[in-house]
């Protein structure tokens, strides 16, 4: 079958996103399939790639790294006449979802979208009121799933909440990004070791690893208080945060306001090819993640197919991959998301930290939930999640 994808992020750029493409991509092409991707250029970006279209764009000055296309490429269709499209899947309700729709209606081939963003926690990056933009962004994403012929979400979780704003059920199928499980594996040389030696980690000390994007959505002001709490009662604890964004350097500067040195309590490494990624995974203790952003959470699943234990707010998409007390824990967060109930968070804090504690403690523990995160994680593989959307596409050719 011929897949032509139609994405607003794409490598060089960094994202879950861009990782969940790149994994079916692989898995689909591995059982026979052809992808052909059309995504946004990226400024010095020269790669040859072979299938893969670059539309032209323009970089976003309030998030380095990335861009947005230009919807103008008088060669694309060309492109795809030549290609002869089964099926078109797009992973953006906007310039790049727009352009496959478009194609998807000239083809008259399927069209399929992935519903991998909950938009609505984003609007803090748009300078308008957020009770004007929330309803505007649901209609807009309402009507554009009309367009659809089927979406994917990545969790349960979002498919019930398309499904309580009117989306009908029999259009939505979760199938959640698999992890390459061959890859993110346990330390089997000097991968962690290495890690710890180029960033200045003495092999005494506890890791606690993030990685994900550094913005304001990821929730990691508090992974910063809760290191704070944690360096009062231990001082052999770092926090790795792996990754890069606009939020990086508000985060320097609350580790310095709350007394932590950056480079020995808190480690940042900037973003870091995914290839890397599991040697931090490796080089870690314990998985620690605040998001309540997420529609699935795939560096969770990452790290615990490395072996790491998680300590995790209990947020849509995470809670079903991760079983309290079974491969981590997972600490309830308050209801006000918005940081205006202070105690409630301060209470957070004191509990996701305590329980942090308790596993770096108990290595009895912490071997029993690292045994059961590995076999959580096989049971998410690429292989057999890729199995599944390739399913769906022979359903809906066929239909």
């Amino acid at each position: 079958m011929h897949i032509a994808v139609f994405t607003d992020s794409y490598a060089p750029y960094v994202s879950g996103v861009v990782e969940s493409i790149q994994t079916f991509k692989s898995q689909l092409e591995t059982m026979g399939h052809d992808v052909y991707v059309v995504a946004p250029s990226y400024p010095g970006y020269k790669k040859h790639e072979e299938r893969i279209f670059r539309l032209p764009a323009v970089p976003v000055p309030s998030n380095p790294g990335f861009t947005v296309a230009i919807p103008v490429a008088l060669t694309l269709r060309g492109r795809l006449t030549k290609y002869k499209p089964d099926m078109i899947h797009v992973h953006s309700p906007f310039v790049a979802g727009r352009l496959g729709a478009r194609y998807a209606r000239y083809y008259r081939v399927p069209l399929v979208f992935t519903y991998h963003t909950r938009y609505d926690q984003y609007l803090h990056y748009v300078p308008v009121p957020q009770s004007l933009t929330e309803p505007i962004t649901t209609g807009y994403i309402k009507d554009y799933i009309g367009l659809c012929d089927a979406v994917v979400t990545p969790s349960q979780g979002i498919a019930n909440l398309l499904i309580k704003q009117k989306i009908p059920k029999k259009k939505l199928h979760v199938i959640p990004t698999g992890v390459d499980v061959d890859k993110f594996c346990p330390d089997q040389g000097e991968g962690s070791s290495s890690f710890r030696e180029q960033y200045g980690i003495e092999k005494s000390r506890k890791v606690l690893v993030y990685a994900g994007r550094l913005a304001k959505e990821k929730n990691l002001d508090f992974l910063i208080k809760v290191m704070a709490r944690l360096k009062q009662n231990r001082d052999d604890v770092s926090l790795l945060i792996v990754g890069g964004g606009p939020y990086e350097e508000h985060l320097k500067e609350s580790c310095q306001d709350l007394g932590l040195e950056i480079g020995k309590d808190v480690i940042f490494t900037g973003r870091m090819p995914h290839e890397k990624l599991v040697n931090a995974y490796r080089a870690g203790d314990v998985f620690v993640f605040g998001s309540l952003s997420e529609t699935q959470g795939l560096v969770v699943l990452e790290a615990m197919s490395v072996g790491l234990p998680v300590v995790a707010l209990d947020g849509m998409g995470i809670n079903e991959v991760l079983e309290d007390g079974k491969q981590g824990f997972l600490i309830p967060a308050p209801k006000d998301h918005h940081y205006r109930e202070i105690s409630a968070w301060r209470a957070a804090v004191e509990v996701f930290s305590d329980h942090v504690l308790r596993l770096l403690s108990d290595q009895e523990l912490h071997q029993k939930f690292s045994t059961e995160a590995r076999k959580q994680a096989l049971s998410h593989s690429s292989e057999a999640m890729a199995k599944k959307l390739a399913s769906l596409y022979e359903d809906l050719a066929h239909s």
